[in-house]
């Protein structure tokens, strides 16, 4: 189950990269041609027995949320917990590269301040966004 949800986060992951809208049938679309990047043939489709264990997952994922309201929370909270650790990967790199260029000590100390700031900002709206009611105004 954790493989179909890492591939299906891939998917929607590049779909909203390339500004499409993640709906079910353009994940399933988008799955003909894109296997789990932990796949053992990644390089390759996806089987067609595979592309269906998806669609199953997919719609069961799509169909058994009890309320959607209530599960937004969780949502949120996964959505946010991966930006956070995505910026604070490239947040890293670009760190490196700073110390490894010559860069001025004041150019890095801001970026330093910079980027804590954001990661700080993206921590305050994972932990708002685990307290009920948080969607609310």
């Amino acid at each position: 189950m954790a493989a179909l949800r890492q591939w299906t986060y891939e998917i929607i992951r590049a779909l909203v990269d390339d500004g499409r809208d993640p709906n079910p049938v353009v994940v399933l679309a988008a799955a003909r041609q894109r296997s789990w990047s932990l796949a053992q043939h990644g390089d390759q489709p996806p089987t067609p027995y595979r592309h269906h264990r998806l669609a199953v997952y997919l719609a069961a994922a799509y169909t058994q949320v009890l309320s959607p309201t209530a599960a937004a929370g969780d949502y949120a909270r996964e959505v946010l917990d991966e930006a956070y650790r995505r910026a604070f990967r490239d947040n890293g790199i670009r760190m490196q590269h700073l110390g490894g260029c010559g860069a001025e000590r004041e150019l890095i100390t801001e970026q330093f301040a910079a980027i804590r700031d954001e990661l700080a900002d993206l921590w305050r709206r994972t932990e708002a966004a685990a307290k009920p009611g948080w969607w609310r105004p």
